[in-house]
C-alpha cells in the first residue's frame, strides 16, 4: 500500500520481492480507498523476518532471493503516518483494520481485537507525535535491513499491554519467557460464507 514497482528498478530491488508482488502508485491508491470504504477488511503483508543475505541472492535473478518483507515492526507506524495522519483513515478504522477485523477473521473475537469485559486485555497505546527515520539501527529485528529505510515515521506503539500487563514500555521488552500463548485459529464460518 506504500511500496510500488519502481522499487524493482533499484539497485537493491532484491529486497522487494514479497508476494504479493508490488504494484503501481494507483493500485496503491486504489487500495487505501478500498480500506477506507470497508472494502478491505484488514492489512497485512508478507512479512517474513529474512535478513539481507538471503534477499540478495536475488542480485542476479529474483527468483533466487527469499520472498518475503521487514515489516512486523513498521506495519503499525506505517498504517498510523500514511492513513490517519494524512487523514485516509480514521483512527476508529486503523483500529478496526489492524486489530477488530483480524480478529474476527481468525475466530478470536471478542477474546482479542476489542477492549471488554472478559476480553485479554491486549493493546498497543500509539504516541501520535512519536517518530522515527526507519532504520536497521532503529528496529529491534535482528535483521540488517529495512525496506522503509529512511522513512520518517509517526505514531509509533510506545505501550504494548498483552492480558492486562504491560510488556513494552518506552521500546523496552519487559516481558518473560513463556509469557505468550499460542492460540488456535481458524477461519470464521460467517467469513467463510461470504462470497468472494
Amino acid at each position: 500500500m506504500v511500496l510500488t514497482n519502481e522499487m524493482y528498478h533499484r539497485s537493491d530491488g532484491y529486497n522487494y520481492i514479497m508476494s504479493p508482488p508490488l504494484r503501481s502508485a494507483e493500485d496503491n491508491a486504489a487500495l487505501w480507498n478500498g480500506l477506507a470504504g470497508g472494502w478491505l477488511s484488514t492489512v497485512s503483508s508478507d512479512d517474513n523476518s529474512i535478513d539481507v543475505e538471503d534477499k540478495r541472492a536475488g542480485q542476479q535473478s529474483f527468483d533466487q532471493s527469499s520472498p518475503g518483507c521487514v515489516d512486523v515492526e513498521t506495519r503499525l507506524p506505517i498504517v498510523y503516518a500514511e492513513g490517519v495522519a494524512r487523514q485516509r483513515l480514521s483512527l476508529q478504522r486503523m483500529a478496526e483494520v489492524t486489530a477488530t477485523n483480524p480478529a474476527r477473521i481468525f475466530g478470536l473475537y471478542p477474546r482479542k481485537g476489542v477492549i471488554a469485559i472478559g476480553s485479554d486485555a491486549d493493546m498497543a497505546l500509539i504516541d501520535p507525535r512519536a517518530h522515527v527515520r526507519v532504520s536497521p539501527e532503529t528496529l529491534h529485528m535482528q535483521v540488517h535491513y529495512s525496506p522503509y529505510a529512511g522513512w520518517d515515521l509517526v505514531g509509533l506503539p510506545t505501550t504494548t499491554i498483552s492480558k492486562g500487563r504491560v510488556i513494552v514500555d518506552a521500546g523496552q521488552f519487559l516481558g518473560r519467557p513463556g509469557d505468550g500463548t499460542f492460540l488456535e485459529r481458524s477461519i470464521a464460518p460467517d467469513v467463510l460464507a461470504q462470497p468472494c
